[in-house]
């Protein structure tokens, strides 16, 4: 098993990197700042840092675990999704959402050339999610 916190790893063909960051707040809310917040993104750049390095030049696809959500309750893309877009990620799986209402509205599926998966295990029925189709991933 490998985990990333912070960091990338290298699995077959693929790459994987992420942090746990922090929630993107709606305007209404009070803004996050503060320690959490540096931390978060000093993680995240020292993961996707990382994981460019790995990739080498190459086109090996990069996936970024994030633990919350990368848009807040409108669909507004935090900070991190700007991050994600310059390092070129392919994809993003997330969770922290528990309840059905959360699960309807979370951002999925393509947005602005990245795929967003919503991951949380109990919007999934505790079921796998299978983000693409097989591949060598060096077991």
């Amino acid at each position: 098993m490998i985990a990333v916190d912070g960091d990338a790893a290298e699995v077959g063909d693929r790459i994987f990197c992420g942090a746990r960051g922090v929630p993107v707040l709606s305007e209404e809310a009070a803004p996050q700042g503060g320690l959490a917040e540096a931390r978060g993104s000093a993680a995240l750049d020292a993961a996707l840092k990382q994981a460019d390095h790995l990739r080498n030049g190459t086109d090996r696809p990069i996936y970024v675990l994030w633990h919350f959500p990368p848009f807040d309750a409108h669909g507004r893309a935090g900070s991190c999704v700007d991050r994600f877009e310059r390092t070129g990620i392919r994809a993003c799986v997330y969770g922290h959402l528990h309840i059905q209402a959360q699960w309807s509205t979370a951002a999925q599926g393509t947005i602005r050339g990245i795929r967003y998966h919503c991951v949380a295990a109990d919007a999934l029925g505790f079921r796998p999610l299978r983000i693409e189709g097989p591949t060598n991933l060096g077991r």
